[in-house]
Order: C-alpha cells, then sequence, then structure tokens
C-alpha cells in the first residue's frame, strides 16, 4: 500500500519537475543571450592554414545550480576567405553548424582546464562541421592575465557512435585577443546567431528573439 503511493506521488510529481527543468532552461537560454558578458575573443588557423575559426569566451551571470564561475566558450568559423564551406555557403545568414557552443565551469580561482558540464549545460550546445565532419567543443586550456580568462588550448572532438580511439581530433591554439572592441563584438553576435539558429523553430522564438542579438552585454573596454 505504502509503494503504491509513493508510486503515485513520483508519478504526480514528474511533470512538475519537467515543468521545472523547462522553465530553467529557457531561463538560462535567455540570460545567455542577453546578460553574458562577453571577454575575449581570438583568431586561430587549423587545417594546415586552411580554415580559420575564432574562440569566444563569454561569462554567465551567477548560476544557482553550480558553485564558481561558468564560462559559454564558443569555436566558431570565421566569415573571411579561410572558413568552413559551411559558412560561405550560408552567405552571410545565420548558420547552425559553423560553431560549436560548450560550457564551463570555474570552481578555483586562475583555473586552467575548467571542468566541462555535460549534462547541465546552462544554454544552447551547438557543433561545427569542418570538412563535411561533426565537431563538438571538448577539452579546453585557458591562461589567465588580469584574472581575464584567455584560450589557450582548445580540443574539438568528432561526434558520432565510434569508439573514442577512431574520433578525429583537432587541437586549436589561439592568437592574442582581437583588439579592437567592435570587431570582436561583430564575431560574437555572429557566433551567437549561430547558436539560437541551430534551435529553430520552436525554441528560439520564445526564449530569444534574433533582433536582441547586437544588445548582447560586453565586458570589453
Amino acid at each position: 500500500m505504502e509503494q503504491n503511493a509513493f508510486v503515485q506521488s513520483v508519478s504526480k510529481s514528474a511533470p512538475r519537475l519537467a515543468i521545472y527543468f523547462a522553465i530553467c532552461i529557457a531561463a538560462a537560454s535567455t540570460v545567455f543571450g542577453q546578460e553574458a558578458k562577453l571577454l575575449n575573443v581570438q583568431p586561430a588557423i587549423i587545417k594546415d592554414g586552411e580554415v580559420r575559426v575564432y574562440g569566444v569566451i563569454r561569462e554567465l551571470p551567477d548560476y544557482p545550480l553550480f558553485d564558481g564561475t561558468v564560462l559559454a566558450i564558443q569555436i566558431t568559423a570565421s566569415d573571411s576567405d579561410l572558413t568552413t564551406k559551411s559558412r560561405r555557403d550560408a552567405q552571410g545568414a545565420p548558420c547552425a553548424i559553423c560553431t560549436t557552443t560548450h560550457y564551463f565551469l570555474v570552481s578555483e580561482e586562475n583555473e586552467r582546464r575548467p571542468e566541462v558540464l555535460y549534462r547541465m549545460a546552462p544554454g544552447p550546445v551547438t557543433y561545427i562541421h569542418i570538412n563535411k565532419k561533426e565537431y563538438m567543443l571538448g577539452r579546453v586550456e585557458l591562461s589567465w592575465v588580469d584574472e581575464k580568462p584567455l584560450l589557450q588550448k582548445v580540443t574539438l572532438l568528432q561526434t558520432g557512435f565510434a569508439p573514442p580511439l577512431f574520433k578525429r581530433r583537432i587541437n586549436i591554439r589561439f592568437d592574442d585577443p582581437v583588439e579592437f572592441v567592435s570587431e570582436a563584438e561583430k564575431v560574437a553576435d555572429m557566433a551567437m546567431r549561430d547558436a539560437f539558429f541551430h534551435l529553430r523553430p520552436t525554441t528560439l522564438p520564445k526564449v530569444f528573439p534574433p533582433e536582441d542579438i547586437p544588445e548582447v552585454a560586453s565586458g570589453l573596454e
């Protein structure tokens, strides 16, 4: 009898929990887009000089589920001549497969290898296509200058069900940050549009209107 009552209680609370987490995800996505602080944008050239990308670091506002600072890190294909085929094919429009996004927890001061938040990402997780292969953002190594994080090395991991040993990896080392604020914000806005274009057609209009993207808060000076 007690077991049946417990099962009924769980079955009643499950929809409420689902609604709660849905609200949290929607709210977190809005925070990511509209209040995340832009820290750095850094260029890099990969694939033997064939592809140019940028690394973008944003700091999310205080997030109640984690004890520490959450960084949203993106690797996005450049809009220059040295870029992915997907970016060229998009011809300036948002490109759902031109930016990979993931989230990392800095739990200690000046932490060099932050923890990747696989299960509780507080915003959209996206992927990038390079040479017809899909990659996700894997391990990140940071350096710190004036208590501000810089991308030192990032590993992109090929997605899919193949054993890790057989998956391709792309190791990226980044140059110094982009100096001009206008250029950095242009790249960051481009990556943001890609990330939320990936969520269409249902989620995007509800939590992040595309026209709000240029108003992303910036921490660049």
